[in-house]
């Protein structure tokens, strides 16, 4: 049985390498799949199964809370588990540290696990969640993660060849990342106060200022969409 827990899905980006990539114009989370879900719905609808979920949490960009609200209202008018949308930070790590933040003014006593999860992978499934969730109620945080597959190179500061790197000792993070509540919380509080907020997820804050984390097997269809053509990858 999974302890108590909440789900922080992040989606405050403005997707600028997403518009950039074939100058498209939108947040990639509102983009429907061919299912007709948005990529951020799909990316929501795994933690909904979940025993002991006890809120969503969705952060979002300025101006777009409505947009974001659309984008999942299905899922919310349906699910008995509580939505709310947190306005989002100028860094995603500012962002989760204001979804954070709010668990801890409101629900620290109500909730045992936090999963944090980027609102651009809509692939991730029941079973990932259940696995992470259930290795970080064991050791404390456990992160998805792939094992590097390509041949590495290293470059040096004039962007040629320095050296190969041995990629059996690499492997590539994904999400959810899960953690034992409020532990997380402090690691970010931590990082805030000393205006340390140069991290790219939460794993790294977590094993700078708290401690360290077990990694699970990761899934490859469990990809994050960042360009436009990530999209026409996942069809083909």
């Amino acid at each position: 049985m999974i302890l108590p827990n909440a789900v922080i899905i992040t989606a405050a980006g403005y997707s600028r390498r997403f518009n950039n990539s074939e100058n498209f114009t939108g947040k990639k989370e509102f983009v429907k799949l061919e299912d007709g879900e948005t990529v951020l719905s799909s990316s929501v609808k795994s933690f909904l199964s979940i025993e002991n979920v006890k809120a969503i949490l969705i952060t979002y960009a300025k101006d777009y809370k409505k947009q974001t609200e659309d984008a999942v209202r299905f899922l919310k008018d349906t699910s008995n588990i509580p939505f709310f949308f947190i306005e989002g930070d100028i860094s995603r790590q500012g962002s989760v540290f204001k979804a954070l933040s709010f668990l801890f003014n409101n629900l620290k006593d109500c909730i045992s696990l936090v999963s944090i999860h980027d609102g651009c992978r809509p692939f991730v499934t029941e079973a990932l969640v259940r696995k992470v969730l259930t290795e970080a109620q064991s050791q404390g945080a456990a992160v998805p993660a792939i094992k590097v597959t390509d041949t590495l190179v290293k470059l040096d500061e004039n962007m040629a060849v320095k050296d190969f790197v041995d990629r059996n000792y690499y492997y590539t993070i994904q999400t959810p990342q899960c953690f034992k509540f409020p532990d997380i919380y402090h690691a970010h509080l931590k990082a805030y106060e000393e205006k340390n907020m140069s991290f790219t997820d939460d794993s790294s804050v977590y094993r700078m200022y708290g401690k360290n984390f077990s990694l699970v097997e990761g899934e490859k269809s469990n990809i994050k969409i960042t360009y436009t053509e990530d999209l026409r990858k996942i069809y083909v």
